[in-house]
């Protein structure tokens, strides 16, 4: 079974086991996604469909999350909270969770996967560089920033040739229309998720809101922590009889 199918099917089976009791679909649904995630990077999810809880390091990178949003603004606020106060408890929380991606990442580099995973393309491009470039120039493949580079290169030598006020000309623009689908895509209008997680939901559940679900409070709530997160989503899955 593709990998994606086996998420989707850990997904339905837990929301089964609610027995239709009312599910806090945004913890439930943000389980699913940082276990996907994890199993599509590096081979190994974070099993918080399987324990029905939050693990650890998902906790704190919330947290330092709820802390770097609202200073988006003020960078230099940022930089100095991480050079001098360390030992914040917003602050301790990043700094704790770039470590568990750093040592994630030492992890997967000495496994033998049976399955390719997206980590496997940075590592083998740092693999290749190893007798061509510094091991500062191979941690930034790693890490992405080489990648952040060449596409605001390629986003300036698109503009050296288009009107800049012409808004038809600049949706023509591939590595500008996809930075901008990207950013949509990582601060959503409204809460989404895959076609297939819908299909596969609604084929084996009636859907309804809790009883005691305010359902304007889903947007009035949201907060803005880098992602969009919805204020707390209620709801009930009936199993279909037919």
């Amino acid at each position: 079974m593709p990998r994606i199918l086996r998420q989707v099917k850990r997904l339905t089976d837990l929301i089964a086991k609610y027995d239709g009791q009312p599910v806090l679909l945004n913890d439930v649904m943000s389980w699913f996604a940082f276990d996907t995630m994890g199993e599509f990077l590096f081979n190994s999810g974070f099993d918080m469909m399987h324990s029905n809880s939050w693990h650890p390091v998902i906790v704190q990178q919330r947290r330092a999350l709820a802390l770097l949003a609202p200073l988006n603004d003020v960078t230099w606020l940022v930089q100095f909270l991480f050079a001098f106060l360390p030992f914040v408890g917003y602050v301790r929380d990043w700094n704790r969770t770039v470590a568990f991606c750093d040592d994630a990442m030492q992890k997967r580099m000495k496994a033998d996967v049976k399955e390719e995973d997206i980590a496997s393309w940075f590592i083998d491009e740092f693999e290749r560089l190893k007798d061509r470039t510094s091991l500062r120039e191979r941690l930034n493949v790693l890490s992405g920033n080489t990648l952040t580079a060449i596409i605001a290169g390629r986003i300036h030598e698109e503009l050296a040739t288009c009107d800049v006020m012409d808004d038809t000309a600049l949706a023509a623009l591939p590595h500008l229309e996809a930075v901008i689908n990207e950013t949509l895509r990582l601060c959503p209008p409204a809460m989404t998720e895959i076609r297939l997680v819908i299909a596969s939901l609604l084929n084996r559940f009636q859907v309804s809101f809790a009883a005691d679900q305010d359902i304007d409070s889903v947007i009035h709530n949201m907060k803005d922590q880098i992602t969009a997160q919805p204020g707390d989503c209620r709801l009930v899955f009936t199993p279909r009889t037919s």
